[in-house]
């Protein structure tokens, strides 16, 4: 009775865990392509034009600039950015800059950075690794039908309750289906353009804001380019140990022997996997994985791949193949972001000073 109580127990958390990690990663992926795949759509579909800031509106903490630009047909436009910042030195009126629009709604404006495709980065490698651990882990048993059976269930009372909700009137049945025959038509609705809310700034008013923060403008400087120095020294020899690792090393398989779990910051437990191999030298020696997270990412009795050099075989590692790397390229994107925040705050006053100059002359 308590071998069947503590077997289904353990089927239920392995279950969960399991559900946790696909849906963890899902969600993930979905956010990642999503940022990827809108950066990819104003590339591919947008028209390069050159034009100006000729203001800047204030919503809070954040600033905006207001661009100023005229399309090939000769019309001229004035929109406030969607994507806006808590420094105003890059946004000083008159500076020129190029821009991308889209060519039938000229108003959607914006300026081609590569903010997306970083967001898209950072959110589809954990999703990709979460991804991996959950298909590795997924088991059809019993408990897992019930959790999927369950899903679909409450998934479809929730759709059910919504379409019952939009669909009240017979006015609200019509414009359904006028929509869906519209999409089926490959005529999508357009979204509507938002005005940021805020207060247009006057020029005396974004002077006095640029000269408070060029006042901190070489502590940022100085703060960006030591983390990006930090972070590129701990990418390089993150690289340089996973590639002497991959050349020198020797693979073998290893069995999880037991789930270590520790306290975090939150209150919570981190749970690392104990494993025990046999080198070359045919000696055994136990690990603990390098990596934690809220639930343990292997089971007890679990098969692992191990690499390991045969000189130091107490320093092995779990081989999870590509995502090995991801200290490394995390590291070397985040060093570089830095960097390039390092520079754009190098050059603001420079802007700053080349547009006062401009303005008196």
């Amino acid at each position: 009775m308590f071998d069947l109580i503590f077997d289904t127990l353990f089927d239920f958390f392995s279950t969960w865990q399991a559900l946790g990690l696909l849906l963890m990663g899902t969600v993930f992926i979905a956010f990642g392509l999503g940022f990827i795949c809108y950066e990819l759509y104003w590339r591919l579909k947008s028209e390069k034009i050159t034009g100006r800031i000729s203001g800047v509106k204030q919503n809070g903490q954040y600033f905006h600039s207001i661009f100023t630009y005229q399309t090939k047909d000769g019309s001229t436009y004035e929109q406030t950015s969607a994507l806006g910042s808590n420094s105003i030195l890059n946004r000083m009126p008159g500076k020129k800059m190029n821009l991308m629009i889209m060519p039938d709604n000229p108003k959607k404006v914006r300026r081609p950075t590569f903010i997306w495709l970083l967001f898209g980065i950072v959110f589809l490698l954990p999703g990709l690794f979460g991804m991996d651990v959950a298909v590795k882990e997924f088991e059809l048993n019993y408990m897992m039908i019930i959790f999927i059976f369950a899903i679909v269930l409450f998934g479809g009372e929730k759709i059910f309750k919504f379409y019952k909700k939009i669909t009240k009137s017979k006015f609200d049945r019509e414009l359904l289906k006028e929509t869906w025959q519209k999409m089926k038509k490959g005529r999508l609705p357009k979204s509507e353009d938002r005005d940021v809310k805020g207060q247009v700034l006057e020029h005396h008013q974004i002077i006095e804001i640029a000269k408070k923060h060029l006042k901190l403008n070489k502590i940022t400087v100085a703060f960006l380019f030591v983390v990006s120095i930090g972070l590129g020294c701990g990418a390089y020899y993150s690289a340089k140990s996973m590639i002497d690792m991959t050349q020198n090393g020797l693979s073998t398989t290893g069995i999880v022997t037991s789930i270590e779990s520790r306290d975090n910051s939150d209150g919570g437990y981190t749970y690392y996997a104990k494993v025990r191999f046999t080198a070359q030298d045919g000696n055994q020696y136990r690990i603990t994985d390098s990596m934690g997270a809220s639930t343990a990412l292997f089971d007890r009795g679990e098969q692992v791949d191990i690499l390991y050099k045969p000189l130091t075989p107490n320093d092995a590692m779990i081989d999870r193949g590509i995502f090995n790397w991801w200290m490394s390229v995390g590291a070397a994107l985040l060093s570089l972001w830095a960097l390039w925040g390092s520079y754009v705050f190098l050059t603001a006053k420079r802007c700053f000073n080349k547009q006062m100059l401009y303005e008196h002359t």
